[in-house]
């Protein structure tokens, strides 16, 4: 297998993994303490506002930063499991009536750090805040949330009524739209630091506000600072914050929820790069969880760190992927092709890419529904790769739809038009497949991978050409295109993995990815079939609709699948505990972390 010979050229020789279990929780917790999380490379924190823009809107911002600060209407990390976890939510599990077209919030005993009340009119805020501003929000689809709710009303102080559009499945609308609200403070509402705004009451009045909280949270030197900022009702504050990404954060001394901190100081720690983050590991007790770079695994059963790190994989609920735009002015007719999709599907070496590049901490990319966290969603028939690594089949693609494929050359289109042998809609004769990828340079595997998808597609002529970038910088590079122009440029990027995962999103439907129109659709890939499919899973409750969704995405290939790695094989200082389990959902809880007498 020429993949599997390239990537052994990269890696080290098979290895196996070794797995510790968690440390025991018998012991009780003392108050105190400090505990330092570094930070992967590329994925400092960059925004703190909970609606965040396209570039901001990642795992790192929301589950290591607002969260803690702001806390959601529901929370669904619970444990190791993806499901809404009503102990710790700010409000009893929602109920449905009237054909499933209204449904009833009603909220718990929260405050914010000023003193009032989380209520019901600071559910109606966001709601108003995010009708406004919606189309700069990162997690917009038109059509759906906020567009399907017709109306929102605090029937009291704590219950808030919201009325639909139609019937949507419960389960799809409390894990993929009612999952999304965050309460904003009363002290928030302001159109400038001096006055006051409307926007809780009048959602016409909201613009102003959403441009006053937006450019405040552009100014990260004064994150620590900014009185706005310091209304919070999460477990956390902050206590100090630095442009490159270095936060400190001290209990919130009103904090309402369940699980009051233990330590007294948690801080996260930014880094340049793995290696920088394994050498501080390595050298002392600096960082207490931390994380081995995947070149480091523990290989033959051997712990790399000894006994004063126990290590654990860190699987996430999501997926990987490389979205290649099918707006771009001069390859974008050859990415709308499926046999194209396809023909590049077969060119990853999927199973080498985990075995010697992820050391067995990952899974093969079989789709968009994850199949590496245990879930109830996925049908067993989906867990396996329709387009497994095929050197040939991707050659016998390219030679059945009108390509003189040039193995070491560059092929190029020598029958265009729409026929079954075509090169397809858009494709000029002469067309050469000649392509540019951008990489994240971090973590190391990215560009292993990558290097390894190009001398394999060179084997069909496929050139491509490759450059590497921090992961912040690659995922903002993305621009969703509306159509062909010069200006979008890119071609196929690749920010690692995971590169989805399901948040604030986490009923693993697609509509944020794969709906025409929808912000996450990175590529603007577009197909009424699909549509229509994903219609049926946000209306339709139970497994059928889902199944029928995810049959059809695998066959489309509307992004290239990639393995998806472990979020990161944390090593876990053996006195701090309370980390483990770790939460699929890319968040933490340092609020559970705690010393031991």
């Amino acid at each position: 297998m020429a993949g599997l010979a390239v990537i052994a050229c990269i890696a080290a020789a098979a290895c196996t993994t070794t797995s510790h279990g968690p440390s025991g929780t018998a012991s009780k917790p003392v108050s105190g303490g400090t505990a330092t999380f570094a930070e992967l490379p590329g994925g400092q924190i960059t925004y703190i506002f909970p609606i965040p823009t396209c570039p901001a809107d990642t795992s790192q911002n929301i589950g290591t930063f607002q969260n803690l600060l702001f806390e959601p209407l529901y929370t669904f990390a619970d444990g190791s499991s993806v499901a809404l976890n009503e102990r710790v939510s700010m409000a009893y599990a929602p109920v449905y009536s009237d054909n499933d077209t209204k449904v009833t919030v009603r909220l718990k005993n929260y405050k914010w750090s000023n003193g009032e009340n989380v209520d019901a009119q600071d559910v109606v805020f966001w709601q108003n805040l995010i009708t406004a501003s919606k189309t700069d929000d990162c997690n917009y689809v038109p059509g759906y949330y906020p567009d399907n709710v017709v109306s929102v009303k605090a029937d009291g102080p704590m219950q808030v009524t919201f009325t639909l559009n139609h019937s949507y499945s419960p389960t799809w609308f409390t894990y993929n739209e009612l999952s999304q609200i965050v309460p904003l403070p009363m002290a928030w509402d302001k159109v400038s630091s001096a006055s006051d705004g409307t926007c809780a009451s009048t959602v016409s009045d909201c613009t102003a506000v959403y441009k006053y909280l937006s450019g405040q949270a552009n100014q990260l030197s004064a994150y620590a600072t900014n009185p706005l900022w310091k209304v919070v009702d999460g477990p956390w504050t902050l206590k100090s914050f630095s442009v490159d990404g270095a936060a400190s954060f001290v209990p919130n001394k009103t904090y309402s929820g369940p699980d009051k901190p233990h330590l007294s100081q948690f801080n996260e720690a930014p880094f340049v790069s793995t290696s920088s983050e394994y050498d501080t590991l390595e050298a002392g007790n600096t960082i207490q969880v931390g994380y081995v770079p995947f070149e480091d695994a523990p290989a033959n059963g051997a712990d790399p760190l000894g006994s004063a790190y126990q290590i654990a994989s860190w699987p996430i609920w999501g997926f990987g992927y490389i979205p290649m735009n099918e707006h771009n002015p001069k390859l974008g007719a050859v990415f709308q092709q499926v046999y194209f999709r396809q023909a590049m599907q077969h060119l990853l070496d999927q199973q080498a890419v985990v075995k010697y590049l992820l050391r067995g901490y990952g899974a093969e990319g079989t789709g968009p529904v994850p199949s590496d966290v245990p879930d109830p969603y996925l049908a067993s028939q989906f867990r396996t790769d329709p387009f497994p690594f095929s050197v040939a089949d991707a050659k016998a693609l390219l030679t059945a739809h009108g390509w003189r494929v040039s193995p070491g050359g560059v092929t190029t289109c020598q029958k265009p038009g729409t026929g079954a042998s075509d090169c397809g809609a858009g494709v000029a004769s002469g067309t050469p497949l000649v392509l540019s990828l951008v990489f994240a340079n971090a973590p190391t595997w990215v560009g292993q991978s990558v290097q390894d998808l190009k001398s394999v597609a060179a084997q069909v002529g496929i050139k491509i050409n490759l450059s590497s970038a921090p992961a912040n910088s690659v995922i903002g590079d993305i621009s969703v295109c509306t159509a062909k122009q010069s200006s979008c440029s890119w071609q196929m990027l690749d920010w690692g993995s995971p590169g989805w995962t399901y948040f604030p999103d986490y009923y693993p439907s697609g509509e944020d990815l794969f709906m025409t129109g929808s912000g996450e659709n990175d590529g603007s890939y577009s197909n009424a079939e699909m549509n229509k499919l994903l219609t049926a899973v946000i209306a339709t409750p139970g497994a059928q609709s889902l199944n029928a969704y995810d049959q059809y995405v695998r066959e489309q290939v509307p992004d290239l699948w990639q393995p998806t790695s472990a979020y990161q094989i944390t090593a876990i200082a053996s006195d701090l505990k309370g980390v483990l389990p770790q939460s699929p959902l890319d968040s933490i809880s340092p609020q559970d972390w705690y010393y031991t007498k």
